[in-house]
């Protein structure tokens, strides 16, 4: 999950429920369908690195082998489509329901405590994200487009720039 949230800069809690069929290819290339329920953006899809989309799909797989062991058959495309990729392991014999926000953030709590880096919440991959695709090129209106905001101020309040990264563009431009 944490990889997914870092590397596509998705909300935590949009990660969590993200259903079993979030992933597919469009000309080839890997896509990652999720809801963004916070801006009403339902069904939408972004293109991901391979790398995450191998890793989703061995998701996919172990969400599948856990179906089968509990049920004893494949599940149908109606039950797949309604699969959690997440799925909690409490109340959910039909694996529809996802681990909550609550699960994840006390496990990742844990987690980061236990590297000694000091306070850090999964929020933050989305502003480092959002600075470093401002790093690389991208206009605000893409940043807002790819992270699903409602509006450039919502972008510009996600990206951080070093001083010393403006004077370099200064320079540039002087």
């Amino acid at each position: 999950m944490w990889e997914t949230i870092v590397t596509t800069g998705r909300r935590s809690s949009e990660v969590v429920k993200l259903r079993w069929d979030c992933l597919g290819r469009y000309s080839g290339l890997p896509m990652f369908w999720h809801d963004q329920t916070k801006v009403g953006n339902y069904d939408a899809a972004i293109r991901i690195p391979e790398r995450l989309y191998q890793l989703l799909a061995a998701r996919q797989t172990k969400t599948l082998d856990r179906y089968l062991a509990r049920h004893g058959h494949r599940p149908t495309g109606a039950e797949r489509a309604a699969l959690a990729l997440f799925p909690s392991k409490v109340l959910n014999t039909d694996g529809t329901a996802s681990i909550s926000y609550q699960w994840f953030h006390t496990h990742f709590k844990s987690w980061v405590d236990g590297l000694d880096l000091g306070r850090w919440v999964p929020h933050q991959a989305r502003h480092t994200l959002a600075t470093n695709l401002l790093r690389h090129g991208a206009t605000l209106s893409h940043i807002r487009r790819y992270l699903g905001h409602v509006s450039d101020r919502m972008a510009e309040h996600y990206i951080k720039v070093a001083v010393s990264e403006i004077e370099d563009v200064l320079q540039h431009v002087w």
